[in-house]
């Protein structure tokens, strides 16, 4: 026996209809198998997380800010100076002569 339901075929309306009405049965904590951590659990987790990571902060934002990126098939290979470092370092250090040379020669006379 086909109800009216079945006769009406598949239309966009109809497959809408059945989503919005489908009720999705609730999940009982017990079984669902996921156990959420207290408080203290996740206060060990960050400080042995933050303890593995000896050199973050400003020693490791000025390295990366002066040198190249790591090379990810070489971790061990050294990481060489960028180019936007020298050029600032050598502008940096031709000034500081300039002026020690300046200042030397006012001194001298």
């Amino acid at each position: 026996m086909r109800t009216v339901e079945q006769d009406a075929g598949v239309t966009a309306e109809r497959a809408l209809h059945l989503v919005r009405c489908h009720e999705i049965p609730a999940i009982p904590v017990a079984a669902s198998g996921i156990q959420s951590p207290s408080a203290t659990q996740v206060l060990e987790a960050f400080r042995a997380r933050f303890a593995k990571a000896c050199d973050a902060g400003v020693r490791k934002r000025l390295s990366n800010a002066v040198l190249e990126p790591v090379n990810p098939f070489d971790f061990k290979a050294r990481r060489p100076l960028r180019q936007e470092a020298i050029v600032l370092g050598t502008l940096v250090l031709t000034a500081f002569g300039l002026a020690l040379c300046f200042n030397l020669q006012a001194i001298a006379r």
